[in-house]
């Protein structure tokens, strides 16, 4: 939603008075805008001025005694006309001024030009008036809150059900996924105008804006600031999320009973973007949507960032800078403690989605084999919140506007400062953990194999039986190799005749050596080949390598065997696991990582393992082991791509199911930012 907009703060700006002073032009008048829109509003029994910027589209909140003041600015306090200057409310300023305080280019959102939406909006009011009367919201709340409530109490089902972040954010999600955000952003912002209109205010402008490089629509719902009740207003605000709630749990009871297919991926690119995206972006008032505006409204602060933005600058940045700053900046703002903490958390919430959205970016390119491209997107999107932070240190350190009276050398110090604690975030090592993912194995179990291709004729144990080694575990038949066997001992024993006879004769006859010769090695070659089937029929009984309990295979993609009996009549190929052999109360897990990230661990290197469907928790542990790299195998879980494994000893009192599935989190040595920045390039460029 593009809400009520907030004054702008403008970058410092030297004015150009003194240039006007030696050309003789005399400077216009400064006085408050005509064509400025002024409504009066109550909060507390207080009257208020709501004053909105056409040009600007930003709504700025004024007392009674500030309006009145700036009605007569000969008469005005100097911080008011400054803070008046600062929001564009005045008219005659020098250009200077009113250039500095346009906004500066975001490119997380870009916004297009729109066209007028009263029409659609009238048309659409009749249609949709139903979903927001009383009884609808109550009906869908509760709806809602069926959704959720199956979501809390089979988390572990659901969290089980969810697609790895390769499979949901990879190439073949994208159209789906972005037809999704269009979608749902379209009703959202359709939403707000909707409701709008339905209380009598208007909506000047819908269009399109590209958010973090997507098409969404955007609908101007400025005008709401008129509407006399708060509650009203509150409810143009939240119109988007409570239809995005609807859809979100539409889609969830749909997709918890669909089966796998179209309509059970649709459903979840509908929970994740009307779900989780919502509680991330549109009710976060840290972030300027829906939810920022209701804060704005419950707090009666139109204008809440520039306010908090002002706070900052006059409780913490105006006793840094002295009294000149303070005496050219514009007033503290009233309730100026908690906008201040206001300020930090907004501020430092922007900084961690801006570095979430370019680590997303890196690992959805990665996901498609794009990763140089994701790098060169990653460090655009972190040069455009940069840049405007070092302009800002530039303009501290030449004095521009509020700082033109601050002494040369505290406002270097303050610079200074500033660049020292950015090198410092850049240098310093900070701690680094790698994920991954595995399962819960048996800990120095032994597997059999099937050695000699046959079907199973007898199974002399099952799962959960104690054998020693040497003991049989199943009995194959190959009928076809054991008349191969009585072939080849016949052939073998014919040849060894044939032999003796050439022997006896060549004794009196010395030109049959040579047949002699050739008959002999036809023997000895028969004789490895019987001597070869003896073995393959003897390993038709696979007999137990180790002493300890039968165990099942472990494969979280297939559904484990309940009996070995299971295999009895069944056609086993050579190779075929049958079952392991060992301790079931020695567990460990078996974790899977990408090769690039070898070099960084270590045996001994701590791990938090993560059980999520068993109730356990996090459980410490340390690298036992390490494998050779290896190429998968080319499937979609693991792809064509070079892997290695760790292994990690469970403690005894940690009782996990075998087979279940695990994330870790392993811990390798800390990092500057810098090294990091190096190593990614090595890897991939």
């Amino acid at each position: 939603m593009n809400g009520p907009i907030a004054a702008v703060d403008p970058q410092p700006q030297t004015t150009d008075s003194e240039s006007d002073r030696g050309s003789g032009v005399a400077a216009p008048p400064v006085r408050f805008r005509s064509d400025l829109q002024a409504t009066a509003t109550y909060h507390q029994g207080r009257r208020y001025w709501l004053v909105r910027d056409p040009l600007a589209r930003q709504v700025v909140r004024l007392s009674e005694s500030d309006y009145q003041q700036l009605q007569r600015l000969d008469e005005a306090d100097p911080g008011l006309v400054a803070e008046a200057a600062e929001q564009q409310l005045l008219q005659g300023v020098p250009q200077t001024r009113r250039e500095s305080a346009r906004p500066s280019f975001n490119p997380f959102y870009i916004r297009l030009p729109g066209v007028d939406a009263d029409r659609l909006l009238c048309w659409l009011v009749p249609h949709a008036r139903w979903l927001f009367g009383k009884r609808a919201v109550l009906f869908w709340m509760a709806i809602v809150g069926l959704a959720a409530a199956i979501v809390l109490t089979q988390i572990r089902q659901f969290t089980h059900a969810l697609p790895s972040f390769h499979a949901f954010f990879g190439p073949q999600n994208w159209l789906p996924l972005a037809l999704t955000i269009v979608g749902t952003k379209v009703v959202h912002e359709l939403a707000h105008g909707v409701v709008c209109r339905q209380f009598g205010a208007r909506c000047p402008e819908i269009g399109v804006l590209l958010l973090c490089g997507t098409p969404c629509m955007y609908c101007d719902v400025t005008d709401s600031w008129s509407l006399p009740s708060r509650w009203q207003r509150v409810a143009v605000m939240l119109a988007g999320v409570y239809v995005e709630a609807i859809l979100a749990a539409v889609a969830t009871l749909i997709w918890w009973s669909a089966r796998v297919g179209p309509v059970y991926y649709g459903c979840m690119n509908v929970m994740f973007v009307c779900g989780v995206s919502t509680l991330l972006f549109n009710l976060n008032p840290l972030m300027r949507f829906d939810g920022y505006y209701v804060l704005s409204d419950l707090v009666n602060v139109p204008n809440l960032r520039s306010q908090a933005a002002a706070a900052w600058r006059s409780v913490i940045v105006a006793p840094l800078a002295g009294d000149a700053f303070r005496n050219a900046s514009p007033r503290r703002p009233r309730g100026a403690r908690w906008l201040v903490l206001f300020h930090a958390a907004s501020t430092a919430w922007r900084w961690m989605a801006v570095v979430a959205i370019a680590c997303w970016v890196i690992a959805v390119a990665e996901t498609a084999r794009l990763l140089p491209f994701g790098y060169l997107a990653a460090c655009g999107l972190m040069a455009a919140a940069i840049v405007p932070m070092f302009r800002k240190m530039i303009s501290v350190a030449r004095g521009d506007d509020a700082w033109m009276g601050v002494n040369r050398v505290r406002r270097l110090i303050l610079t200074g400062a500033a660049v020292a604690l950015f090198v410092v975030m850049l240098v310093v090592p900070l701690p680094r953990r790698i994920a991954a993912t595995g399962i819960v194995d048996y800990a120095d179990a032994t597997t059999l194999y099937v050695r000699s291709e046959g079907r199973v004729d007898r199974v002399d144990v099952e799962f959960g039986d104690r054998v020693d080694n040497g003991q049989p575990i199943i009995q194959l038949e190959s009928p076809e190799l054991l008349n191969e066997q009585i072939q080849l001992v016949s052939q073998s024993a014919e040849a060894s005749l044939r032999v003796a006879s050439l022997r006896r004769r060549a004794l009196s006859n010395p030109g049959l050596l040579e047949q002699w010769d050739s008959q002999q090695a036809t023997a000895e070659g028969l004789q490895q080949r019987v001597e070869y089937l003896a073995r393959q029929v003897d390993q038709l009984a696979i007999q137990s390598t180790a002493e300890g309990i039968v165990l099942p295979m472990i494969d979280p993609d297939r559904a484990a065997k309940i009996s070995l009996r299971e295999l009895r009549g069944q056609h086993l190929v050579e190779g075929t696991k049958i079952c392991r052999i060992g301790d079931p109360e020695q567990l460990e897990v078996v974790l899977e990582l990408d090769a690039h990230t070898r070099a960084l661990i270590d045996t001994g290197s701590r791990v938090r393992i993560r059980f999520d469907q068993n109730g356990i928790g996090v459980v410490e542990s340390r690298v036992d082991s390490i494998s050779e790299i290896r190429r998968g195998d080319g499937s979609a879980a693991v792809g064509n791509v070079e892997t290695f494994r760790i292994i990690c000893k469970l403690p005894s009192t940690t009782t996990p199911l075998a087979g279940t599935r695990v994330g870790a989190h392993v811990t390798v040595p800390a990092e500057t930012i810098v090294q990091r920045l190096a190593r990614a390039w090595r890897e991939t460029f």
